[in-house]
């Protein structure tokens, strides 16, 4: 078979069973926000006593372009025959929004970052090189956006992550349930290694925190079927 006779028969192939092109999109944030969620316990003697100044978030925030994911636990037992027993345990997480309005049907999609850098403390603090990654969880918000802050970050549909240090993780299903409407557009959640508060705080001074970046959403779709996007 001649050159150009395989090449017609190659065509008539895709013709015969439907294929369409495809375009590729990557977005970029539209927004990024990383939030502190505490719990604080403090024991009964401490009602009778002057409270520390270890209580509450730490000081710790992302910069522009990153998100902070983690742990940061302040414990001080108290002293004397009545200690004032004090516990702040925070949990540090990071929300990433994109833009998906333009799309209608999707046919692949994936979210790509990368660890920039973590620091690790239980009364010292180390920064780690290479930076290691503290987040072990993906999930999709349930707060709009405008109240990341107040509403501490909740996620559902969550799915574990690997260990990185770079990441790229499909979630075709969470961002066409965006394009449907079937769950509100409110972002991804980067979350871990703890979620929630155990029943009992740890008493402990430990630190884990990570800080992520370079995040990326590659859409492939039907310029057919998304007469919105980019043709």
């Amino acid at each position: 078979m001649s050159r150009f006779a395989a090449l017609s028969v190659f065509s008539a192939i895709l013709v015969l069973s439907g294929c369409t092109p495809t375009k590729t999109l990557i977005l970029q944030p539209t927004q990024l926000g990383s939030v502190w969620v505490t719990n604080i316990t403090t024991g009964f003697w401490c009602n009778f006593s002057i409270q520390s100044n270890g209580l509450g978030p730490p000081d710790f925030s992302a910069g522009p372009g990153q998100v902070m994911v983690g742990l940061a636990d302040w414990y001080d037992g108290g002293s004397g025959p009545f200690p004032c027993v004090q516990n702040s345990d925070s949990n540090a997480l990071g929300g990433i929004l994109f833009d998906v309005s333009q799309f209608d049907v999707v046919g692949s999609s994936s979210i790509g970052f990368s660890v920039l850098d973590s620091l690790a403390s239980n009364g010292e603090v180390i920064s780690q090189n290479p930076p290691a990654s503290y987040a072990n969880t993906l999930g999709m918000g349930t707060a709009d956006p405008s109240n990341w802050v107040s509403a501490g970050l909740p996620f559902d549909n969550q799915v574990s992550i690997g260990a990185g240090p770079s990441f790229f993780i499909g979630v075709l299903d969470q961002v066409q349930s965006w394009v449907n409407h079937s769950h509100p557009n409110d972002g991804f959640v980067l979350a871990g290694p703890r979620i929630g508060f155990p029943g009992s705080p740890p008493n402990d001074n430990v630190t884990n925190l990570s800080w992520y970046g370079n995040f990326q959403l590659t859409v492939v779709y039907d310029p057919t079927r998304n007469p919105r996007a980019p043709q």
